[in-house]
């Protein structure tokens, strides 16, 4: 519940933001997102959450997309996107999941997420993001994922695009989301304390199709299934080594 008051704060203060960064643009998008995905990686995915959706880029540079945050492009042509946004790292609570229940709490914490988008042609794009939190753990992520528009039908409106990705986490990360303290294992009846190190966390693919319903309402989903890695693997807080999640939005654009 927190999380999701949370996300309806940082998007007011999205949309609040575009009054500043007013200029000539392109479309917006705004609506609500639907997702079932584990707490953490190597874990099952158990609740639905909803939280809310708002996508908006100006011709001046300046956006503001839920999970890239506020931000400014640096770059912006027509291959190639960089930006530098104020995001939020969301943490964890016991009661994300059972097997979280006697781990320490993983504040929320303001975090910088600099993207970038690369186009190769043929419909094809790679592209990424690093995530630094600025509190708690001030750990980074970095994901990266090469992308390919797999279909496209006018008469029908459904589009299908496809890509692979893989994230890497450092050791601040790790050893805030999968490292375990002699105390905890005695706790969760654990073999004993895990001292996680830095590597790739995941390694998955996700398939995307949209479906617009008219000229402004349009429905999307994400089904993105991964193989669980490196630290994620060998803690003892995961229980799965096959990473599952689904997003579904329901949007309009204005």
């Amino acid at each position: 519940m927190k999380k999701t008051f949370l996300s309806v704060v940082i998007t007011g203060i999205i949309m609040a933001t575009t009054t500043v960064a007013y200029a000539e643009e392109t479309p917006g998008e705004y609506g609500a997102v639907f997702t079932l995905a584990p707490a953490q990686v190597g874990l099952s995915p158990r609740k639905i959450k909803v939280f809310p959706w708002f996508q908006k880029e100006w011709d001046n540079g300046w956006y503001a997309i839920v999970r890239q945050g506020v931000g400014r492009y640096v770059v912006k042509n027509e291959f190639t996107k960089v930006g530098v946004g104020l995001w939020a790292d969301l943490g964890r609570t016991p009661g994300d999941d059972k097997r979280l229940s006697n781990l320490k709490k993983i504040g929320v914490s303001p975090a910088i997420n600099i993207n970038f988008e690369q186009s190769l042609g043929d419909n094809r794009t790679v592209f990424g993001f690093v995530e630094t939190s600025l509190r708690n753990h001030k750990g980074t992520r970095i994901q990266l994922a090469t992308g390919t528009l797999l279909s496209a039908n006018a008469e029908t409106m459904v589009f299908i695009k496809g890509d692979f990705y893989l994230q890497f986490v450092d050791k601040k990360y790790a050893q805030a989301y999968y490292g375990v303290s002699a105390a905890e294992a005695t706790a969760n009846k654990w073999a004993g304390a895990y001292d996680a190190n830095a590597g790739i966390d995941r390694i998955g693919a996700r398939l995307n199709v949209q479906k617009n319903l008219s000229e402004k309402v349009y429905i999307k989903s994400t089904w993105s299934a991964g193989v669980v890695t490196g630290p994620a693997k060998n803690s003892p807080i995961s229980n799965r080594n096959i990473h599952l999640g689904i997003a579904v939005v329901f949007g309009t654009y204005f």
